[in-house]
């Protein structure tokens, strides 16, 4: 990629990341999976920028891939066993 184009990207980051990790964090309620998708849907945007066509705004199309990684990412949770454990008091 030419320094212009990741430099044009460091400043989407910049403008946009802290709406995306709203929007993470009031899909999960977790803070340190809503810190993984953020990260996850910029890297995804980063990877693919070549295809974004700019017919909507660039935080119309991020929000769209954060939806998407939000989503895989609560389905693999699901997936996951979750042990409860509790103390014998007795």
């Amino acid at each position: 990629m030419s320094a212009e184009l990741t430099d044009l990207f460091d400043q989407l980051y910049r403008d946009n990341q802290a709406r995306v990790y709203r929007l993470a964090l009031g899909l999960t309620g977790k803070p340190g999976d809503a810190e993984d998708i953020t990260q996850e849907a910029f890297l995804r945007a980063f990877r693919s920028y070549h295809s974004f066509r700019g017919e909507g705004s660039f935080l119309t199309w991020i929000y769209r891939i954060t939806l998407n990684v939000a989503s895989s990412h609560l389905k693999q949770r699901k997936k996951l066993p979750i042990y409860v454990l509790t103390q014998d008091l007795g």
